[in-house]
């Protein structure tokens, strides 16, 4: 039956009834037009399958498998899609009536919002979806839809039989390409009984131990969870006693129990005769053994421990402190003071009105300074602070490249000149004018050459240079050589 698994993930396995139950996480084929995306399942076979005929005997013939919703109802739902651990079935009085119960532990994805939440689901529930409509779709491009009664074979595909070999090619063909339910297994409540969203830890395993007896009577559902940093959660419905079907959940405590932050791998909540009841934690390293409550280690007053609303813990009035109710140490006689439902009690109304005076004067201070802040920093003056900031950055940005071009064109001109300058002083060195000699080696009359010299600049233009030259002071009667040499003598030029 590998193609009636897509990557699956399995979390736990019961029996119930006929049938065994599978709870796992896979791919969800009919999501696959849409996107890639995971689904919590639930799966059955029946416990006499013994395959079919032929080529199916080694293939069950009652696979059925359908979808649990556990999500925050709403216009667009928020689905907490992966399981991650399921409780044994609870049997208790849910909602003013006898009821079986599963609870569960589902996260988000990872690269999702990091999100967890406990979801409890019925029996009862659970098997009705088993009979209703199969998912059918027609080829690969079409949606899934519910397949009409009249389509499914008779007898109905995922009954159990006395010999499963007995059933028809058609009977056998039909269960393995129809095993998803159209419908999916609803919440106890419509919602998660619990939900968190953190960044710190999500929730791994739960321990329920079941149907703790209140003072007035009312049976809870104590719920303990563990996480993947070490910590266990403590949690309870309030609203288990008010013969409604709802959540009201209430977080009692929360423990760390391993200071290395190892995952938790499992709980397990230990009754004895002849011990105290206990909490088995397990990681991957160690197995610890924790007190089912902790009544009086921070609970010294009536309202603090009716606060605490846990179904463990109540106050003693004779002693004035906070202790378990059932304990046999507990004075005979003596009234608990407790409410799980609500949380107050009229016997504490003093130490109630002294929190509320002791709070209302621990926040005064809080208020006031609050006040304050927004009266200054209202939101024109935050937006006229904004504005004005921005205006200043961008004048004080202008105004600095506008001096730095400025600065920069000048140096840029300055050194254009002084190349320019440079270059023609050099070319007017190599300027040669012819001379003569007479015999004695004096230098004889010059003749200027009567054209000035051009020469052409680093900026393209001509350059004209007028060489001026002293005459030296001859002697009337020299003769003059027709010889020529270089003059050596210092000259001017002018650019």
């Amino acid at each position: 039956m590998s193609c009636s698994f897509s990557a699956p993930s399995f979390v736990g396995s019961m029996e119930y009834g006929d049938h065994v139950y599978f709870f796992f996480r896979e791919t969800a084929v009919e999501y696959i037009n849409c996107g890639k995306r995971v689904y919590s399942r639930v799966a059955r076979v029946c416990k006499k399958d013994q395959g079919g005929s032929y080529k199916h005997r080694y293939s069950w013939t009652s696979f059925l498998k359908s979808r649990l919703n556990c999500s925050i109802p709403g216009d667009y739902p928020f689905y907490f899609d992966e399981i991650q651990s399921i409780s044994t079935v609870q049997s208790g009085v849910y909602g003013g009536r006898p009821e079986e119960v599963l609870y569960a532990v589902f996260t988000t994805p990872v690269n999702s919002i990091p999100g967890s939440a406990i979801c409890a689901f019925r029996m009862t529930d659970l098997v009705d979806t088993f009979a209703g409509a199969f998912k059918h779709q027609e080829d690969m491009n079409s949606n899934w839809l519910p397949l009409k009664n009249s389509q499914v074979p008779s007898p109905r595909p995922g009954l159990c039989v006395n010999d499963s070999r007995q059933l028809s090619d058609a009977h056998l063909n039909f269960i393995q390409s129809h095993p998803l339910m159209d419908g999916a297994v609803p919440s106890l409540h419509g919602r998660p009984l619990l939900a968190r969203t953190s960044l710190r830890h999500r929730f791994t395993k739960i321990a329920v131990d079941p149907q703790v007896r209140a003072a007035d009577g009312t049976l809870y559902d104590v719920l303990f969870i563990g996480t993947d940093n070490g910590r266990v959660l403590k949690a309870v419905n309030a609203a288990s006693g008010s013969g409604t079907v709802r959540a009201e959940p209430v977080l009692i405590e929360e423990l760390e129990v391993l200071a290395s932050g190892a995952a938790i791998t499992n709980l397990l909540v230990s009754r004895q005769p002849d011990a105290p009841p206990r909490l088995i934690v397990v990681t991957d390293d160690e197995v610890r053994a924790l007190p089912l409550h902790r009544c009086g280690d921070k609970a010294l007053r009536c309202a603090d421990c009716v606060r605490l609303q846990d179904p463990y813990c109540g106050w003693e009035a004779a002693g004035q402190r906070c202790a378990p109710v059932d304990s046999p140490a507990w004075p005979e006689g003596v009234a608990v003071v407790q409410n799980v439902s609500h949380g107050v009690h009229p016997h504490c109304a003093e130490d109630d009105a002294r929190y509320e005076e002791e709070l209302y004067f621990a926040t005064i201070p809080k208020s006031r300074e609050q006040d304050s802040s927004d009266a200054v920093y209202s939101a024109k003056t935050l937006a006229v602070a904004v504005t004005t900031t921005c205006l200043l950055a961008m004048v004080i940005g202008f105004m600095a490249g506008w001096l730095f071009s400025r600065r920069w064109t000048r140096n840029q001109q300055r050194t254009k000149y002084y190349e320019t300058d440079s270059t023609c002083l050099k070319q007017a060195d190599t300027v040669a004018l012819p001379v003569k000699t007479d015999n004695r080696g004096d230098i004889a009359q010059t003749q200027p050459n009567p054209e000035p010299t051009s020469f052409v600049g680093n900026n393209g233009k001509q350059i004209n240079i007028v060489v001026n030259q002293t005459k030296p002071t001859l002697d009337r009667k020299t003769e003059i050589e027709p010889g020529y040499d270089t003059l050596q003598k210092k000259r001017s030029a002018y650019l």
